[in-house]
């Protein structure tokens, strides 16, 4: 009987108690945006170039696969998904899961018909933020920890979010010091990166880790993301960099229970924080630049990482070739945005 009376207890608390949080906000988009109706296509197109083309019979690459998402306050539907072949002839090998939950596609490539190929695919999505309100109960260390290595894992400290150095843990202490939900603390280090922390786009400082950032002052979304992370981890909150695409300029007005405002979020490759509440056993995306506890239908998600890394992996029957991947993204009415990395063979 003590045992039911306890729980009926804990359970006002999370609530009812003045300890429960109903998150609210509201956002619109910049009034010539395409995203009112909340749907839009992307386009994903992956160049292969490669010096010794002539002893290639055939490439495997394996790239990361757009799913459903579906948050407490954002959900996302991929209505439909087609892979064009660029001067080659492909199929798809098969699906299987990363160690991070992300869906990966490999693809052999073949009928190759000159040093430069690759793939083109189209993605149809249909997105939505809710803004739903959640009751977040109060901050408890040892109920993560219960929780099973899934979601523990990204407590882990990197070498680009540490969470384990002195400084990170001071400010996490102190920005956290009134704090009593984790709903809290999330938008008390979003508002101190709001006001500490500038959004360099000149690369005067390039490293984007955590203990950087936090010297400098300045960061890109990646930095953002990195710190972020790393001050929740230190505080045993689980915390993921998720890497994707934000599609179009949007301004968000937002407001939380300690401010409100608005923000511009330009188009291009991006990076944001999705933070794990037990409370309701669900991630919640978090805008580590501005916002805090939800992003809006622009966001196309693409990867969840421990830490960011880009290693791309390309085999083919010569186990010495070398060459580039460079891969462009293209929204409804935006620019196309292009990077270049390196990639080997196996």
């Amino acid at each position: 009987m003590k045992y039911y009376i306890s729980l009926f207890v804990y359970v006002y608390l999370c609530v009812f108690s003045a300890y429960s949080q109903s998150v609210q906000y509201q956002h619109y988009f910049n009034p010539t945006s395409q995203f009112e109706s909340d749907t839009f296509s992307m386009q994903f197109a992956c160049d292969l170039s490669y010096p010794q083309f002539a002893d290639i019979d055939s490439v495997v690459v394996t790239h990361y696969k757009l799913v459903n998402r579906n948050y407490v306050s954002f959900n996302q539907t991929i209505l439909q998904q087609t892979i064009v072949p660029n001067n080659c002839a492909y199929y798809i090998l098969g699906e299987s899961l990363d160690t991070y939950g992300n869906t990966l596609q490999t693809i052999v490539v073949h009928g190759i018909q000159q040093a430069t190929f690759g793939l083109t695919i189209s993605y149809q999505i249909a997105g939505k933020t809710t803004f739903q309100g959640f009751n977040d109960c109060p901050f408890d260390v040892s109920v993560i920890q219960s929780l099973p290595s899934s979601i523990t894992q990204y407590l882990q400290a990197t070498n680009q979010m540490q969470s384990e150095h002195p400084e990170i843990i001071a400010l996490a202490q102190q920005l956290s010091a009134n704090c009593v939900t984790i709903a809290d603390i999330v938008e008390s280090i979003v508002k101190w990166n709001n006001e500490n922390v500038s959004y360099d786009f000149t690369f005067n400082h390039d490293v984007q880790d955590a203990l950087s950032v936090l010297h400098n002052k300045t960061a890109l979304c990646e930095g953002y993301t990195n710190l972020t992370c790393a001050l929740l981890r230190s505080l045993g909150i689980p915390a993921r960099f998720v890497s994707g695409f934000a599609i179009n300029d949007q301004f968000i007005h937002y407001s939380y229970a300690q401010g409100s405002g608005g923000v511009s979020q330009r188009e291009g490759g991006h990076a944001w924080v999705e933070v794990y509440y037990p409370s309701i056993g669900a991630w919640v995306p978090t805008e580590p630049q501005a916002l805090a506890n939800f992003i809006t239908p622009a966001y196309v998600p693409v990867k969840n990482t421990i830490s960011y890394s880009d290693n791309i992996q390309v085999r083919s029957q010569i186990p010495t070739i070398t060459g580039t991947k460079s891969a462009s993204f293209k929204g409804a009415d935006s620019d196309t945005i292009y990077y270049g990395t390196q990639v080997r063979s196996e």
